[in-house]
């Protein structure tokens, strides 16, 4: 039987086609992009935020500010090379959930939007892993050839 290539884009038979992990592939890097520079605006106003910034769990404001940083900078980087991208999704997603919930009361409106996209964006990103074009896949293809 003849394959329709129209039927193939509408309804791709494989997970493992190149689109898809080209499509992860630009979304870890958009997105860990835009995150890391929130994260940057954060470590280059540090002293400023540090007296103000939300401290939903009683830990202090610099220490909540130095967590959230950890999410924005680091953990995006780590999504953007796509290295344990699994794990750098937790803290992102977390931190993403409680800027929602705790700091824009769980509205979308007025600024709650940003976290709310943020958390959903790498939550799917932890689900689906981060594609081929990643240090996890070249890790994973390592430890698969030695079993």
């Amino acid at each position: 039987m003849k394959s329709n290539g129209f039927l193939n884009f509408i309804f791709p038979n494989s997970p493992h086609r190149v689109r898809v992990n080209v499509v992860l592939l630009l979304g870890r890097i958009v997105f860990s992009v835009l995150l890391a520079y929130h994260g940057l605006i954060k470590v280059a106003t540090f002293s400023d935020l540090s007296n103000e910034f939300p401290n939903p769990f009683g830990l202090g404001s610099a220490a909540s500010l130095s967590l959230v940083i950890f999410a924005e900078v680091f953990c995006s980087l780590l999504v953007l090379i796509g290295l344990v991208t699994r794990l750098a999704v937790m803290p992102i997603v977390f931190a993403m959930l409680v800027a929602y919930l705790f700091v824009h009361g769980g509205y979308i409106v007025d600024g709650g939007e940003l976290p709310f996209i943020y958390a959903i964006i790498f939550a799917l990103i932890g689900v689906t892993g981060a594609g081929k074009y990643s240090i996890d896949y070249k890790i994973h293809k390592k430890f698969k050839h030695k079993a």
